[in-house]
Order: structure tokens, then C-alpha cells, then sequence
């Protein structure tokens, strides 16, 4: 599978993929700040995950969005947060384009 090995390498050459993983390397260096971000991605896999009522999914993602909004103040986290989504669209737009390439020829017309 040497086209996947080097169709990965690509994506990690890709300016989105080497500023996310300074951004991660820089939270990383800071204990306190990883923690927190740790938790909240915790809480939000356990909102999306768990099967909870839908006041309390509310009751977390409100809690969720006041500790992303606090946590964003800090420029490492504004930084990396702001690379993980650039990082994360692109990795949508591969999807897309894949999607769309090799299915155009796959689709009973």
C-alpha cells in the first residue's frame, strides 16, 4: 500500500497538519493547559457518547461552552483551537473530494 503511505506523508507535509502539531506540541509543554483541554474533550465525547436526558446533554454543552470560551482567552489554546479546525477542514475536503472522484465512476446512471 505504498500510495496510502504516501498520500499520509502528504497530510502531514500539509501547512494544517505541521501548525496543528506545533500548536499541540506547545499545550503540551504546558501541563495545566493540556489538562484542561483534555477534560473538555472528555466531556464532550461523554455528551455525544453517553445516553443521557436532553436537559442534562443541554445542562453539558452549556458547561462545555463556557469552559471552551474561558479556555480560548489564552492564545496557546486560541492558537491550537484555531489549527485544529483548519486541520479538520481540510481532512473534510480530502473526504469530499475522495467522495466525489471515485464515486462519480461507481454510480449507476
Amino acid at each position: 500500500m505504498n500510495y496510502l503511505d504516501s498520500f499520509i506523508r502528504q497530510i502531514k507535509q500539509s501547512p494544517e497538519f505541521c501548525k496543528l502539531k506545533q500548536s499541540k506540541d506547545t499545550i503540551s509543554k504546558k501541563p495545566e493547559l493540556k489538562s484542561e483541554l483534555l477534560k473538555i474533550y472528555q466531556l464532550q465525547t461523554h455528551i455525544c457518547s453517553t445516553d443521557i436526558s436532553e436537559a442534562e446533554r443541554q445542562r453539558k454543552i452549556s458547561e462545555l461552552n463556557k469552559q471552551m470560551t474561558t479556555l480560548s482567552k489564552i492564545p496557546e489554546v486560541d492558537m491550537y483551537l484555531n489549527n485544529y479546525k483548519k486541520f479538520n477542514e481540510m481532512m473534510m475536503e480530502i473526504t469530499k473530494l475522495i467522495n466525489n472522484y471515485i464515486f462519480e465512476d461507481l454510480t449507476l446512471k
